[in-house]
This record gives C-alpha cells, structure tokens and sequence, in this order.
C-alpha cells in the first residue's frame, strides 16, 4: 500500500475522527495486507486508540518478535539514536533479516500462526518460546557503513 502527499494527510485525519468501530474496522482491513507499505505510518496519529480499544491483532513473525520489546517501541519521528527505544519502522527490516537468517524457524512460525491473534496467550507463549530463543542467537546483517 502506498499514499502520498494531500491523500495520506487526508487518510490520517479521517482516521484521528472516525468511530472506534470504523477504526478497528479500518486496522482489521490493514492487518489482513500483505505489503503495507504506508499502512503503518497512517495509524501512527491512532495508536493511543489502538492501546485502549485492543483490537485482535493477527498473530505474525514480526508482532511477536517484537513483543517482548513492546514498551521501548517508538513511532519513528519520535526516535532519537537511543539504545532505550526502537523505532517501529525498524520492526519490518529486522523481521526480514530474521527471515534471511532463520528461514525454517520463520515458516514454522507463520503456518502455527495463521488464525491465531495476539490476544490467545497459548499460541503466543508456545510460538514465543520456540523463536525468542533462536531469535537472540541469530546472526543477522550488519548495519550498512555509516549508520553510527
């Protein structure tokens, strides 16, 4: 999914009013995208909402990578180079190098997560404990030159 320009800002604001049905709604639909693109950077403006209405939320590689680190998450114009926070614009790329790295892991955990959502704690602590620990010992990529 890709916006530019006047339609995000348009999309944004939209969003920032609609109803928290529509909302959640809205989110559902962007979960179920393969490719979001620009999908993340819309609901930045709504993630307070999102804490608060708790919608299911698709069990996926990258959400529960990412979810023991959830309280250092950060939306990306709000990071600054800190080892405290982590940028949710970084979740993606990550993913994908796990991905590279772990590739059979990765599967297992894509086919076991399929119908699952983050709010089942069985799927999550069963698929946590079969990744976390792979995911600490991998070795991923190395920053591109420049990036300190």
């Amino acid at each position: 999914m890709t916006v530019v320009g006047g339609e995000a800002r348009r999309l944004r604001a939209a969003l920032l009013e609609a109803p928290d049905a529509a909302v959640g709604r809205i989110v559902g639909m962007l979960d179920g995208l393969v490719h979001r693109g620009d999908a993340d950077a819309l609901l930045e403006g709504v993630r307070p909402r999102l804490r608060r209405l708790r919608p299911p939320r698709p069990l996926r590689l990258p959400r529960l990578l990412f979810l023991p680190l959830d309280g250092v998450l950060v939306a990306p114009g709000e990071w600054r180079n800190s080892p405290l926070h982590v940028p949710r614009n970084a979740i993606l790329p990550i993913a994908a190098a796990l991905r590279e790295a772990l590739p059979m892991v990765a599967e297992e955990v894509d086919v076991a997560a399929l119908g699952h959502t983050l709010a089942e704690a069985a799927p999550v602590a069963r698929l946590g404990a079969r990744l976390w620990p792979e995911a600490g010992a991998a070795r991923l990529p190395g920053l591109p030159p420049g990036w300190l």
